[in-house]
């Protein structure tokens, strides 16, 4: 069978584009280094996995790992590891990097305009032994020729990645624990911001900008019940590719279902790609930690349909609230203050 995935990916005629995931309200410092830290005194830790098209020979696996935390006086910090697999050559990005975000208070803690960036150490790397040419093909007895095709000396490419973003947030209301009721945020990012080389060929490739813009609300149906309704709305364009997602969840504690849909464009009815499905469960381990694991089965509902067989998604979140890095007099004095008080989340955000 002849592989000329992996030469299309790095040619120049065709631009490079990110991996996305279906569930992108559990991989939110992904597409927006702004969300990093949004909650105080709160560490978050998040692995996600997705396999796509399983029915197909070749590999697109993507892994991600992140884990942010806000800092008082310095603002939120963050760490960012993920992989990503493409093709039987085995195209494989790697990504690793830090992120900051601060936040600025316009109406106390009930709006708030957050500010990031993050930045990268990326290697792409391809294995030139996989990758097969129509020289190497006999037309009666398959595979039997050497191929004239002389791989590059190179086999890999180390750059830097620059992002950054906005995020507005705003909440009000509580419900019988302490929590807002209604939540909602909007944001904005553009990513590879210094449009860096990706070609293994030395051909000059610059990754084209990625812009995204997203949504999401999280709404106390009733106030002394977990019962949350979830919309979200997100959409990136990188170069002539476009993608939007939308949808929600319904999170009855301590499970939750969601229905997505993917669009090669925002309202357009025939250019519908990807129908997924969302169910998950929060363990709340103990009193200040909590697990959230997800699970997102995607149908191709496009011409693609034929064969891929769908794609899985799973993503796992790790919460610890009330977590002090404040060792000073100042801040015991203020934990100790703390303690006297009725706690009182700033976070509306259910997943």
């Amino acid at each position: 069978m002849l592989l000329v995935s992996a030469c299309f990916l790095v040619s120049t005629a065709l631009p490079g584009q990110d991996p996305s995931f279906s569930n992108f309200l559990m991989s939110p410092m992904y597409y927006n280094p702004a969300t990093c830290g949004g909650n105080d005194n709160e560490l978050q830790m998040r692995m996600s996995y997705r396999k796509q098209w399983y029915g197909l020979k070749s590999v697109f696996n993507t892994y991600l790992f992140s884990s942010d935390i806000h800092v008082p006086s310095v603002g939120g910090l963050g760490i960012m590891a993920f992989s990503n697999t493409e093709g039987e050559a085995f195209l494989r990005t790697s990504h690793f990097g830090v992120c900051y975000a601060n936040k600025y208070p316009l109406i106390s803690e009930y709006l708030i305009i957050h500010l990031g960036m993050s930045s990268f150490i990326v290697q792409k790397s391809i294995d030139w032994s996989n990758i097969h040419f129509d020289d190497e093909f006999d037309k009666f007895h398959g595979h039997i020729y050497p191929s004239g095709f002389s791989p590059p000396a190179q086999s890999s490419v180390i750059y830097s990645d620059f992002n950054t973003g906005i995020l507005i947030t705003s909440k009000f209301g509580k419900d019988y624990k302490y929590r807002h009721r209604y939540y909602n945020e909007i944001g904005f990012s553009i990513s590879h911001l210094t449009r860096p080389d990706y070609s293994l060929l030395g051909l000059n490739s610059k990754l084209p900008l990625k812009y995204v813009l997203h949504f999401n609300g999280s709404y106390n149906i009733r106030r002394k019940q977990d019962f949350y309704i979830s919309p979200a709305f997100l959409f990136e364009q990188q170069a002539t590719l476009k993608s939007a997602i939308y949808g929600g969840n319904i999170l009855l504690h301590p499970v939750f279902i969601g229905l997505w849909v993917r669009n090669q464009h925002i309202a357009t009815a025939n250019s519908f790609d990807a129908l997924s499905i969302c169910s998950g469960i929060v363990f709340d381990t103990e009193r200040r930690s909590q697990i959230t694991i997800s699970y997102n089965y995607d149908f191709t509902i496009s011409r693609l349909k034929s064969g891929t067989l769908g794609t899985h998604e799973i993503n796992i979140l790790w919460k610890v609230n009330d977590v002090q890095l404040s060792v000073t007099r100042s801040g015991r004095r203020q934990e100790r203050l703390k303690n006297k008080r009725i706690p009182c989340p700033t976070s509306g955000r259910i997943l």
